[in-house]
């Protein structure tokens, strides 16, 4: 098990690509340097922060021409 404390929307490139990645903290959009760090066919799960201040929890796979959002 690997840590580091840090803005975790940049990703962590050194162990990439990422099978699968889950979020924990809310944010308005999906971070691009995560997705770009998922092998194909990972998943990403997160909580999108919708307008109002809900929240939705997603799920983004990538494929090899682009991603998924569920």
């Amino acid at each position: 098990v690997h840590f580091k404390i840090f803005d975790g929307s940049y990703g962590w490139s050194e162990f990439a690509p990422y099978r699968a990645v889950v979020v924990t903290a809310a944010t308005p959009e999906i971070p691009e340097p995560l997705v770009e760090q998922l092998a194909v066919g990972g998943k990403l799960v997160l909580p999108l922060t919708m307008p109002g201040g809900s929240q939705i929890l997603t799920r983004v796979v990538k494929k090899a021409h682009g991603v998924v959002k569920e």
